[in-house]
């Protein structure tokens, strides 16, 4: 069988079970995808490409709707889009949703109903349920919690940039990752929303408190305890640096360890937290 024709093969058993291709002459779907894991009611618009034998589809989950998708070993719950871009080894649990120019890197996770807009880029990231991220943001090492409901959510104002990297040592810190909210306490959908204003950033580690709003155009730096509003002034530096300088006040070891232990909660779904998406991400997987 040629390329072609295996391509058309897996797009016809596809349609068999339900999937609706809009043009199949515009979608790929690679050998190594598992037909049984793609649902009925799944949507493909033109120019949507799956591939990775990890790759699930839960019923109504939709790629491509406003542009291409190229899609690696994804999750996608029931319901869940992704509106256009890229995006590799992400979770998005039911309802949730990323809008075009998407660029969802390993280890993202959308909680149930969590969203974004347009030109968003993920890495080592989780939003649980209902958050939502503005258009233009860049989020590397943070976890997004708050909120009760669609209606009352945390949410993170369009320009926003997490800078998780730092320059001291030989090589640089690449990983300073930060806690917006908590795993804990969030999970339970009953704590304050989050609101971190955009056109700016945050320095990581940082550590940002429920019902905390940090106002639009800065840089957080400090730690944003619980609700306060807070603008932080940028501050004049200018000092001698040499590429081996450590910065001794900054305690980062220790916040990472604190992120790592409310991620593990996530991912390993212990129970102990009450978190559900586990159980949900389980069925869906069928680990």
């Amino acid at each position: 069988m040629t390329d072609v024709a295996a391509i058309e093969a897996r797009l016809s058993a596809l349609a068999g079970r339900g999937v609706q291709i809009i043009d199949p002459r515009q979608t790929y779907v690679g050998p190594e995808v598992r037909v049984e894991r793609i649902h009925a009611g799944v949507v493909l618009h033109p120019g949507t490409r799956l591939q990775g034998a990890r790759t699930f589809l839960g019923p109504g989950a939709e790629l491509g709707r406003e542009g291409p998708v190229v899609a690696v070993d994804c999750v996608l719950g029931e319901r869940a889009r992704i509106d256009g871009g890229y995006a590799s080894g992400a979770v998005l649990l039911r309802g949730a949703s990323a809008g075009s120019a998407a660029h969802l890197r390993e280890g993202t996770l959308l909680e149930e109903e969590a969203s974004t807009a347009h030109a968003v880029g993920l890495k080592h990231t989780i939003v649980l349920c209902f958050g939502t991220l503005g258009s233009l943001i860049n989020f590397c090492d943070v976890l997004l919690a708050g909120g009760t409901s669609r209606e009352d959510h945390s949410e993170v104002g369009s320009g926003f940039i997490h800078f998780n990297f730092t320059p001291w040592g030989a090589r640089g810190d690449k990983a300073t990752a930060s806690l917006v909210g908590d795993v804990p306490r969030g999970v339970l959908l009953r704590e304050r929303r989050i609101f971190l204003g955009g056109a700016g950033g945050m320095v990581g580690p940082r550590e940002v408190g429920f019902g905390a709003v940090t106002g639009a155009g800065q840089v957080v730096r400090k730690d944003v305890p619980e609700d306060r509003l807070v603008v932080q002034p940028p501050r004049a530096v200018d000092i001698t640096y040499s590429s081996e300088h450590l910065d001794a006040a900054e305690p980062r070891a220790r916040r990472q360890v604190r992120y790592i232990a409310r991620c593990t909660r996530c991912w390993r779904g212990t129970g102990k937290c009450g978190w559900p998406g586990c159980r949900t991400r389980g069925r869906m997987c069928g680990r």
